[in-house]
Parts: C-alpha cells; structure tokens; sequence
C-alpha cells in the first residue's frame, strides 16, 4: 500500500556533516516531507537538498548568533504551498500545505524551548483551521501516555487539553532523547499532535546515527499525496549515429518546383526526427538513481548496530566510537558525490 512518509528530527545544530548524514536518510527511506528543529542555521548558510524544496526559518540573537531555527522539505514532486509563518506565544512552527486524496492537509515543524511554558493557545493557533492538521517535532512535554517515563507540567497540560478539544497526541514507543549525560535517561520528547486525519499515523523511532541527542522519528500514513510528474530527464545523443543516419537517409532529388519544396522540407524534418531518435542514449543508461556504494552501506549498517549498543550501554567510549563512525560515513559520503559531479562534468562535455 502506498505510504506518505514524514521524518521529523531535532537536529541540535545542522552541521554540514549533519545535513549530509540526514539527505541519505532522506532518500534511502524514501521520505516526502522531513521537518527539522533547532537548525542553527544563519541566512548566510547554505541547506540544499538534491530532489527537495527547502523552507527554513532561521533565528538569530540580537549579536548574530544562530539559534532555535526551523526547516521543511518537501520532494519536488508533491503539490505543495508553504504556509504563512504562524505568531506563537511560546513555541515555534513552520508549516506546508499538501493534499491527501484531495484533501488539504497541514503538516508542521514544531518546536518548543524547555525553558518555555508550553502555551496551549500555540496548539490551537495550529489546528485552528477546518483542515486536517499534522505538528510534529520536539515539544518539551512529558506523558506516559504517549509513552514517556514521566509526566512533566507541560505534558500533563498537553493531554488535558487534547481532552477537552478532541486532538490527538502520539508517540512512539522507545526513547527519542538521549542526554548527552549518561546520568539521565533517556526519554520521549519527540511527538506528534494530530487533527481530523482519516485514520491514526504510525511514528517509529530510526536507528540512523545523525550525530544528535535526539533520534528521528518517522511518521506513515497509509495514504499519498498528490503529486504531480517530474520533468522527463534530458536525453544524451550520440551524434555519431546522428550523423550516419542523417548521410544515409537525407533526401537527395532535383527542386524543380513549389510542391517539391515542400516535399523536401517534410522528408528533411522526418529524416531529423528519425536520426534523433535512433542516436537517443536510454535514460535509464544515462540518468540512474544513485546507488551508495557498498562499502558506505555496510558502514551505515555498523553504525546501525553500534547506535543500538550504545543506546543500551550508554558508554562513553562506544558514544566516541559512534561519532567518529558518522564523521567517517558523512566524508565518505562528500567524496562520492564530489566524484559524481566531477563524472557528470566529464559527460557533459562529451555531449
């Protein structure tokens, strides 16, 4: 069945080797839209994402220092339109506007600091709207009952609200924090407030390393949203074929009158269009999705395995072993795409 993918991750700083480890997730768990928290990113700092539209609202103090800071992509084919930035109390959001069966839909980046009361009126502001509405992120607000290990103030005033309006808060069901201190446990920060979705989403928690306190957390709806098709890939030629063909096929006779003209003209662009065709390269030859490399995959998959070790051990000398590791996959990671950039340039100039 057809999914809608949504990743939402605190990032605690989107560091250029963070936004590299974070658009390989992107694309192997084959996301539509990923809402970031805690960006830090200034105006000046670059965040692109092959195959994505990027939204971003960056913050900064009064002395230029990057904080807080939001950012929504969205995959290039899903008909989308960015929403106005909402006026909060005490939280942050960043919205989009998709359609689900032909349904508008509201998806949000969330973010409330911890040292913020969480103003509930926030929550209304984002679900004041007849449309269904998705807001997830880190919101700073314990329960067990979307499976916290303890009920803190903002949390129990999250749920008793969502009681009384008729939303919906969900989370998943193992830790999305890990504190850098080993002294505290681990706990689930991460969540998603819903309203007026056809059926409950899914959140899982991802074992991808993305050098974080938080994990990211995937949300699936059992539906799509539409889309509209790409743009068909440019096609190489081998102008060799080309030009064997247009000297074999090009029409030769005598231009004697008006009519022959014509006729002429017509067997001249037939004959074109037909040594176009003949000398096009297969796209799929020429315009492949990317495939990591497997030695990058087997990383990955280490890292997988030492992310869960150390989320059980909590060792420090395990939690230096896993950094390096991710420095490592996201360097491998820049290499091969300066190498795929540098190989398409060599295309390009053979064309």
């Amino acid at each position: 069945m057809a999914e809608l993918r949504i990743v939402f991750w605190n990032a605690d700083g989107l560091s250029s080797q963070k936004a590299r480890l974070f658009k390989t997730l992107l694309s192997q768990r084959r996301v539509y839209i990923g809402l970031i928290s805690e960006t830090h990113l200034r105006p000046v700092d670059k965040l692109k994402v092959s195959g994505y539209y990027v939204y971003r609202e960056d913050h900064a103090s009064p002395i230029g220092t990057a904080y807080r800071g939001l950012a929504v992509l969205v995959r290039r084919n899903v008909i989308h339109q960015l929403l106005p930035v909402p006026q909060l109390q005490t939280s942050y959001a960043l919205g989009v506007e998709i359609c689900i069966e032909h349904q508008p839909t509201r998806v949000f980046a969330f973010y409330k600091p911890p040292q913020n009361r969480l103003a509930v009126a926030d929550v209304h502001t984002l679900l004041d709207s007849l449309l269904p509405t998705i807001v997830a992120g880190d919101f700073n607000a314990k329960h067990t009952a979307w499976n916290s290990n303890i009920v803190s103030p903002d949390g129990r005033r999250l749920l008793d609200d969502a009681d009384r309006h008729g939303y919906q808060v969900l989370g998943p069901e193992v830790p999305t924090h890990y504190p850098h201190c080993a002294a505290h446990m681990p706990d689930v920060l991460d969540i998603a407030v819903t309203c007026g979705l056809a059926a409950a989403p899914s959140l899982d928690v991802l074992d991808d390393h993305l050098i974080s306190d938080h994990q990211a957390v995937l949300l699936t709806l059992k539906t799509t949203p539409m889309t509209t098709s790409l743009p068909s890939p440019k096609h190489r030629q081998d102008w060799r074929i080309f030009a064997e063909h247009m000297a074999e096929h090009s029409p030769s006779f005598r231009v004697e009158s008006p009519a022959d003209v014509d006729r002429l003209a017509t067997d001249l662009s037939a004959t074109v269009s037909n040594a176009l065709r003949e000398s096009r390269l297969d796209a799929a030859s020429t315009r492949r999705q990317p495939q990591l490399p497997a030695y990058i995959q087997a990383m990955i998959e280490e890292k997988r395995k030492l992310r869960r070790q150390w989320q059980n051990l909590r060792c420090p000398t395990m939690k230096t072993q896993l950094n390096a590791l991710a420095a490592k996959i996201s360097d491998a990671l820049e290499t091969v795409a300066d190498e795929s950039w540098h190989s398409a340039i060599e295309r390009a100039g053979d064309d």
